[in-house]
């Protein structure tokens, strides 16, 4: 009984030894194809220089969340695995990361002259202490002036600019969103879009004006950047 109990004790003070350590956050980022063409990749490889993983490339919506190792790195997309003990292409799409970015999304544009993957990539600090959430950030990719109301904010962006914008409601609930653009210096604005959306003050979002092709006003896609369940680093 007495060697039980002993035991038992010695298993407790190794729980709380492990409860009390506090799980460190991972590095994470995720991918984003805004504007693919029709025969574009569904996935491609991530290299991080140590290893390499298969990341999916949405279009409607945020890949899942992809884990990477700390320091200075440059990611580079393959579309296969790369050789064992073999450079990487040098001319593949690469962006660098620095040590102190821990959250980034990988945004890629459609590059059919690269040889090695048919992508450009454009890396986006997300550090949490930056960009919270129920923030919006905004990317005007457009050639044109854009602004207007979103909810309880006002909203200007330059041509090729981008803002953080503060949480357009306080809760779960609807705001009004009315934005246009101006086509050219002198001309009256021309609506983009007036419509509804919803906040979610857990959420972070990230708004894209861009141009697609044949379309001479610009267009708007949003997408919410929700995590459930924080990821922590592997041991």
């Amino acid at each position: 009984m007495r060697s039980f109990l002993l035991l038992l004790g010695a298993l407790t003070l190794a729980a709380s030894a492990g409860a009390a350590e506090t799980p460190k956050p991972a590095r994470t980022c995720r991918v984003l194809f805004l504007s693919p063409p029709d025969n574009a990749p569904k996935t491609l490889f991530l290299s991080d220089g140590t290893a390499t993983q298969e990341v999916e490339l949405p279009s409607m919506n945020f890949s899942n969340v992809y884990a990477l190792p700390p320091g200075n790195l440059t990611l580079r997309l393959l579309t296969s695995l790369p050789a064992k003990d073999q450079p990487l292409p040098a001319n593949a799409p690469a962006a660098a990361l620095a040590e102190g970015v821990r959250d980034c999304y990988l945004l890629l544009a459609s590059d059919p002259a690269n040889p090695v993957a048919p992508v450009r990539i454009q890396l986006i600090d997300a550090n949490p202490d930056k960009f919270s959430k129920g923030q919006m950030l905004w990317f005007n990719l457009s050639p044109f002036p854009i602004g207007g109301q979103i909810g309880r904010q006002t909203l200007n962006l330059k041509a090729n600019s981008r803002a953080i914008a503060e949480p357009p409601a306080s809760g779960f609930e609807d705001y009004n969103v009315k934005i246009g653009y101006v086509p050219a210096e002198g001309k009256p604005a021309e609506m983009i879009c007036s419509t509804v959306w919803h906040h979610d003050p857990a959420a972070r979002g990230v708004i894209f004006v861009y141009m697609s092709p044949n379309s001479r006003a610009p267009r708007i896609k949003g997408f919410a950047d929700s995590r459930p369940v924080e990821l922590t680093a592997q041991p």
